[in-house]
């Protein structure tokens, strides 16, 4: 397993699944879902969960949950979370 980085100086930590590589849809959805004034999100096939984190930063009144079929990913995105706090 590779270990935690920022996904940029002083942002949130980050294991990035192996199998999926982050790319820039991921980053390009958060962007564009922070925007939604919601309360509640579900994020279905979250992976490694890194649209949970982007989602999440600064927003304590947001709850959102992470759907993946996959365990090993399942198990990355609680990892992720929990790096970060947001357990």
């Amino acid at each position: 397993m590779a270990e935690a980085a920022p996904l940029w100086p002083g942002g949130p930590k980050f294991i990035p699944d192996p199998d999926f590589p982050l790319g820039t849809d991921a980053l390009l959805l958060a962007d564009f879902a922070a925007g939604v004034r919601a309360r509640r999100a579900l994020d279905l096939g979250c992976g490694a969960g890194p649209i949970l984190l982007l989602l999440l930063e600064g927003r304590p009144e947001l709850t959102a949950c992470g759907l993946e079929v996959r365990p090993e990913a399942a198990a990355l995105a609680r990892t992720n979370l929990a790096l970060n706090g947001l357990d």
